[in-house]
């Protein structure tokens, strides 16, 4: 991605700063690829990941990823020197974009002719390019490097489809392996600058500039209604995060908008007349390739453009031909048609879903941060950031407006309010409604990043005992007890528990949870002491009966069942008897089969107002009938 933001740069200079596959491929397919990269694929996925299209150095990736490299240091050349190892006098100014974030990483100058070791993220795509800010640091231009970090490398992503296709010319009938396609990377070893005067500026994309003639259509855009061309006059409206461009529709139904390259633009009109089914367009320069300057859906990689015009060499008719079905024009609708096919989008969580557009192929995601926001005091709070990413490309995609729906979990809590964090790092309060542990509110841009949920210090405490059943052995039973609320684990300090009294003979007890300190809350839960078991002592077979002879157990039991099946696992012709005293020691079993094998165990039970209270089963004992 290619902007020049002069503002912008300049007060991170000074240290002011804020610092063409088709659509066949199913959602869950490239919902699959992505779970299988972000657990760990192979860099092409050659066996675990499909590939969707045949953009150079097709990657996945994860977008939160924290793995950073140590770079250089790198030399700057100087190109207008006669030797290229003679490396620049002057101070140049290196911005460098990470396209996968679609920000900002770094403005750098060069010391001693070199730039400073950098600190860049392992698998992460960037431009490295010459900040001209128009004073005397900096008098250089540079053909911008599209940069892939792999393996602690700086890998130039603009050779790989050159070298690829001069390796097949030699090898045709070999494999392409992983291990080729990683050597069709050119290493960067430095980087050669030149007199400004060097280069045309390419920061912002005009769709007939520096495009080779024959490909200079390729940059025109169609718009569309009713499948044919629209009038002249409609105006089209390009927001992005960095600015708002604004074209109008010719004579031919083109716009021809002057957008930054790769910076993701929504589309939309504001003629009465009509309304266009949100996207994000962005714009790429492929002029290496011999491709000219294009604009493509973001959300689906597609290319957005003209419908071809061909001219009848008899008639002179023209008429309007796909070339490429891939191919789209903008297409206006009638007003309030616009929303008409969305589909709420649910991250790969499951922990959030978004409404407000048709996302097409792209995949949300979402991750709790850690951040304190000094603001919110000791109030307890969750920041998170809700993600949307081209999967296609492994990027960030950013739906710079809108009106988004965003529902998400409240993650086990009561929340008081919600807010995001702006440009300033300022608090900005949300309205929401919360029902059903879920929280939904809006945001007019995606990735909604630094949402903060701030918990109320109400709380519904969870209760977790350290056993729930214990069994009767004539001692007082007190289980420890953990406090968590959501994701949050209270320390002993911040509650108070009370135990029921007792606690000894069979029986259920309660062990109460009050919450103090800032915390306000109750929670009740109970636990059991079960009685003492006992155990099949002796089976004696008889015609199609057998005896049952058990060791009696006299304290805290009022009496036992029987268990008894042909199955070892009790599964089928299972049955139960029940004896109702104690002091009972055995049990005949009649009407069995004859000549069959059973299986038999035992428990004791207690009945302490009118519940009865069972102990485990003993060991299986098997007996076979005459």
């Amino acid at each position: 991605m290619i902007f020049e933001i002069r503002k912008e740069m300049d007060e991170m200079i000074r240290g002011e700063g804020k610092g063409f596959k088709r659509r066949s491929v199913c959602r869950i397919a490239v919902l699959a690829a992505l779970l299988v990269v972000m657990l760990g694929s192979t860099v092409f996925g050659a066996s675990t990941v499909k590939k969707y299209h045949d953009i150079p150095a097709y990657q996945m990736r994860d977008v939160y990823s924290q793995k950073q490299v140590k770079i250089g240091p790198i030399d700057v050349r100087d190109g207008e020197k006669l030797y290229s190892e003679s490396n620049v006098k002057d101070d140049v100014t290196f911005t460098i974009y990470n396209s996968t974030l679609q920000k900002i990483d770094q403005v750098v100058t060069t010391k001693d002719g070199k730039l400073p070791e950098l600190t860049l993220t392992e698998d992460f795509n960037y431009i490295f390019m010459v900040l001209d800010n128009g004073s005397e640091r900096s008098k250089r231009r540079m053909n911008n490097f599209y940069i892939w970090i792999h393996d602690g490398k700086m890998l130039n992503i603009k050779s790989y489809e050159k070298n690829l296709a001069d390796w097949k010319k030699y090898h045709p009938d070999d494999e392409v392996t992983n291990r080729v396609r990683m050597s069709c990377y050119d290493v960067i070893q430095n980087f050669k600058v030149y007199n400004k005067e060097f280069d045309q500026d390419t920061s912002r994309l005009d769709a007939n500039k520096n495009a080779p003639q024959e490909t200079k259509e390729l940059g025109n855009i169609f718009v569309y209604y009713k499948g044919k061309p629209v009038g002249e006059g409609v105006n089209i409206i390009f927001t992005s995060d960095r600015e708002t461009v604004e074209a109008k529709t010719d004579v031919n139904g083109k716009v021809h908008p002057v957008l930054l390259e790769d910076v993701n633009y929504m589309v939309s009109t504001d003629d009465s007349r009509y309304d266009i089914e949100p996207f994000p367009i962005a714009a790429k320069d492929k002029s290496e390739y011999d491709a000219g300057r294009y604009f493509y859906d973001h959300s689906t990689c597609h290319r957005v453009g003209l419908r071809y015009e061909v001219r009848d060499p008899k008639t002179g008719e023209v008429r309007i031909e796909p070339k490429d079905d891939a191919l789209n024009p903008i297409v206006l609708l009638d007003k309030g048609q616009a929303h008409k096919h969305d589909k709420p989008l649910t991250s790969l969580s499951g922990n959030v879903t978004v409404e407000g557009m048709q996302f097409k192929d792209i995949v949300l995601l979402d991750r709790k941060v850690n951040r304190d926001i000094p603001e919110l005091g000791e109030k307890d709070y969750r920041v998170m950031d809700i993600t949307t990413v081209n999967p296609h490309r492994g990027e960030i995609c950013k739906l710079a407006s809108g009106d988004f729906t965003v529902t998400t979990s409240s993650f086990g809590r009561t929340v008081d309010n919600v807010y995001r964090i702006d440009a300033n790092g300022a608090l900005q309060e949300c309205d929401f409604e919360q029902k059903n542990g879920k929280v939904r509110f809006h945001v007019n841009a995606l990735p909604a990043e630094s949402v903060v949920l701030e918990y109320s210090n109400e709380i519904n405490p969870v209760l977790k005992l350290s056993a729930t059943a214990y069994t009767y052995n004539g001692k007082v039973r007190k289980p420890s007890v953990a406090v968590k609320a959501g994701e949050k684990t209270f320390s002993a300090s911040e509650f108070a528990v009370k135990y029921s009294g007792g606690r000894k003979n069979v029986g259920k007890y309660s062990v109460t949870v009050t919450m103090k300190g800032k915390y306000t809350g109750k929670k009740t839960v109970t636990f059991r002491i079960n009685p003492k078991g006992t155990a099949v002592q002796k089976l004696t077979k008889g015609r199609k009966q057998m005896k049952v002879t058990w060791k009696a157990q006299k304290t805290q039991v009022s009496g036992y069942r029987i268990q008894y099946s042909t199955s070892s696992k009790f599964k089928k012709g299972t049955h139960i008897k029940t004896v109702k005293s104690y002091k009972t020691k055995s049990l005949k079993v009649k009407k069995l089969k004859a000549k069959k094998k059973y299986y038999v165990r035992i428990q004791t039970y207690k009945t302490v107002g009118g519940i009865k209270y069972y102990s485990g089963w003993s060991k299986t004992k098997s007996v076979k009938t005459k």
